[in-house]
């Protein structure tokens, strides 16, 4: 009897440790394959013009009706440290919902209809966490 909980008491750490392993692997995972999408731009109007505000809004409505984007938002910039003034910021799951999301037709519609006749200059920075 002594012998079974010795035994026991040495192997469960061991279990312990290897379940929150594997958690932390799993949760490390999970973070590794999502995609952050950061658009910054400078739009045609001058930042005061409803069109800019318009632009803004009608965007975030468009793209989060998108099914794959989320934590869509929406930035104002703030220092002198780079020419563009606006930022459009989500985030995909994985690189499969990124693809699906650059080829949905409300996507290509706005770019289409929107992006390109308002936009006057932009850059866009796909990221994913450092493995």
């Amino acid at each position: 009897m002594k012998n079974l909980i010795l035994l026991i008491l040495l192997f469960l750490p061991l279990y312990a440790c290897s379940d929150k392993s594997k958690q932390e692997k799993k949760e490390a995972e999970s973070t590794n394959t999502n995609i952050r999408h950061v658009v910054v731009f400078n739009l045609k109007h001058e930042l005061d013009d409803p069109k800019t505000a318009k632009f803004l809004e009608e965007g975030k409505e468009r793209l989060t009706a998108i099914p794959e984007v989320k934590n869509f938002q929406v930035f104002r910039q703030v220092s002198k440290k780079t020419n563009f003034n606006f930022c459009f910021y989500m985030e995909f799951a994985d690189s499969t919902a990124y693809k699906t999301y650059n080829d949905n037709p409300e996507h290509v519609k706005f770019v289409k209809e929107r992006w390109e006749t308002e936009v006057s200059d932009f850059m866009e920075i796909d990221l994913e966490n450092y493995k």
